[in-house]
């Protein structure tokens, strides 16, 4: 990670926010109290920093659909990936019988 930016903002009674991490937007979520947004942009933060990003996907080719930080129940490891149907099965980390598993613990 070489940079990082994120926002916070109200929408009615929630309140959102957005990370950019080396210009790439990740998705927007809602919190109800500014403690959680905050909370949650630090974590998103401090795991980018420590991780490799060889795991991360591209932005979808095919949608506008937000890439989302999801990490593996047996290891781990985190990695943003498409939230969009396209291309499901070539996920770095993916639900495989109710769990994530990353491509190195998958069965």
């Amino acid at each position: 990670m070489d940079q990082a930016r994120a926002r916070l903002w109200r929408e009615g009674d929630l309140w959102a926010i957005e990370v950019e991490i080396d210009g790439v937007p990740y998705a927007e979520r809602d919190y109800a109290d500014v403690a959680s947004a905050t909370h949650a942009i630090a974590q998103i933060l401090r795991q980018q920093a420590a991780r490799s990003p060889d795991l991360d996907q591209e932005e979808c080719p095919h949608c506008d659909a937000a890439l989302d930080l999801v990490a593996c129940s047996q290891c781990g490891v985190a990695a943003f990936v498409r939230t969009c149907e396209h291309d499901v099965f070539t996920r770095p980390i993916r639900i495989v019988e109710g769990q994530l598993y990353c491509r190195a613990c998958r069965p």
